[in-house]
């Protein structure tokens, strides 16, 4: 139904705190994070041309690939880039999550 949606949010480590970025399976494209926290990821922000990155999120899984930095309100976007490599549990009843490698070919 048009209106109703389910927004999941990652933990991601950054020097200052957590940042939470949303798991968006639909958004094939790059990563995406805030012009807010970039710095704090080792990103440039408001370039043109995706760049090369990585990040953590708060249980320790790595979350690399090309990334881009926006002036967003969130602070970004984790893409099907990245999700497409993971099965994802969800318990939304408690509040939790799982993440699990899938095989590699």
């Amino acid at each position: 139904m048009e209106g109703i949606a389910l927004s999941v949010d990652g933990a991601v480590h950054t020097p200052e705190g957590l940042a939470w970025t949303e798991l968006d399976s639909g958004n094939g494209g790059s990563l995406v994070v805030a012009n807010h926290i970039a710095p704090l990821l080792g990103l440039a922000t408001d370039i043109t041309t995706p760049q090369l990155g990585r990040f953590e999120l708060a249980n320790g899984i790595v979350v690399e690939g090309t990334i881009r930095t926006r002036d967003l309100i969130m602070d970004g976007n984790i893409s099907a880039q990245f999700l497409n490599k993971w099965t994802l549990t969800l318990d939304l009843e408690h509040g939790r999550a799982w993440l699990g490698p899938l095989p590699q070919d």
